[in-house]
Formats: structure tokens, C-alpha cells, sequence
């Protein structure tokens, strides 16, 4: 697939609508702010366009947990393989960059606040590549 295919692949995944949301493109992602006292953000789906490679990072205030779930569909109702866990640690960046062993249209991430006080969540980003 091509750059430009699979970049408008990912453009039109970004206005698909599901029951639990919006389909995102990886620099489009309705990050917050803050996540609540020991609640999740997400699982917001991403549209990947099929390629392998995907990073993902920032910072989150307290400890927590990264899920990245593989999703055969490009909508997300099909889990494909084992999800991506990373422990995060309070005050540290991190970044999750892992190439995929499956076929994946999407990916599900969810981000959960291991702490019962409110956690911001700063400088993050999510880059989906073919190499």
C-alpha cells in the first residue's frame, strides 16, 4: 500500500463513528488532560492503516498502566493477539514502541490512573509507521 493510500486510510478511519466512540487517526487522538482518581482513559480506537510500527508516549502524574490492544478490523470489535501492557511510573516519561507480530487495521489504547488522586497526563503522542 502506498503512503498516500494508506494516509487517506487513516484520514477517513478518523470520522467513522462506533457506539463507543470515534475511530482516530494517531495525531488525532482526543487525549485529556487529567485522568480521574483510579480511572482509565479509553479505550480510544486508532485507525493503523495496517502498519506494523507503533509508538506511543508521554507522561502521566501517577503510577499507571499503558494497554494496547491489535484489532483485526479497522473499527476495533475484533481483538487480534495478546494486548501490549506497560507499567508507568509517576512523574516518568514513557514510550511504547513495539512492532507488531500480528495483523492489525486498529489499535484500542486505554491509559489507567493507579492512584486514587487525579493524574495529569502531559506531552502525548501516537505515531503508527510502516518500517
Amino acid at each position: 500500500m502506498s503512503e498516500s493510500v494508506s494516509a487517506r486510510l487513516i484520514a477517513s478511519a478518523a470520522a467513522i463513528q462506533l457506539n463507543s466512540g470515534t475511530v482516530a487517526a494517531p495525531g488525532v487522538i482526543p487525549w485529556p488532560a487529567t485522568i480521574a482518581a483510579s480511572g482509565t482513559f479509553g479505550p480510544v480506537v486508532v485507525a493503523t492503516g495496517g502498519n506494523p510500527h507503533i509508538a506511543i508516549g508521554g507522561t502521566l502524574s501517577n503510577a499507571g498502566t499503558l494497554t494496547i490492544q491489535p484489532c483485526l478490523d479497522v473499527l476495533g470489535n475484533i481483538n487480534n493477539g495478546a494486548a501490549i501492557t506497560a507499567a508507568l511510573v509517576a512523574a516518568t516519561a514513557f514510550i511504547s514502541d513495539t512492532k507488531l507480530t500480528v495483523v492489525a487495521q486498529s489499535l484500542k489504547i486505554s491509559i489507567v490512573n493507579g492512584a486514587a488522586s487525579v493524574a495529569n497526563l502531559t506531552n502525548p503522542i501516537a505515531v503508527v509507521a510502516n518500517s
